[in-house]
């Protein structure tokens, strides 16, 4: 009931997301594939509400295990869940790599990909520990 749930629209930007995403390219790991949903609730958002989101993760970066430990979708809900990280890591992503990339890489993985990785640096061009660095230094600055 939107009257009575204030986070309904972003809620329900997120649903769709999997939904209408999910449909042209597939899915990806849960990092990514919440990740994206996450990101899309919040690129409507006031800049403020995805720049807020963006100062609580770096507040836990130290927290945060490798990314390549948490790609795996059993190594995903069993440290997190990381419905916010996800989402940052979509921001820069797509901010750095653009959506084409995305797309690639959700085209080419699944959901419990055991290639995962592999998929990951076809798409990118760079494997995920590379990113994952660049992706930190990334939050810090923009802390």
């Amino acid at each position: 009931d939107p009257e009575r749930h204030p986070g309904y629209p972003s809620r329900l930007r997120h649903e769709i997301t999997h939904l209408v995403w999910g449909r042209l390219y597939g899915e990806a790991p849960p990092l990514f594939n919440e990740g994206l949903a996450v990101y899309a609730e919040h690129m409507s958002a006031p800049d403020a509400d995805f720049r807020s989101l963006l100062a609580h993760d770096t507040l836990l970066l130290d927290d945060i295990p490798p990314l390549v430990r948490i790609v795996d979708d059993d190594d995903y809900w069993k440290y997190g869940p990381f419905y916010g990280v996800g989402g940052v890591l979509v921001h820069y992503l797509v901010e750095s790599y653009g959506w084409d990339a995305l797309r690639r890489f959700f085209l080419a993985s699944d959901y419990d990909d055991p290639d995962a990785l592999r998929h990951f640096a076809e798409a990118y061009g760079w494997d995920l520990m590379s990113v994952d660095s660049d992706w930190r230094d990334y939050l810090r600055t923009r802390a």
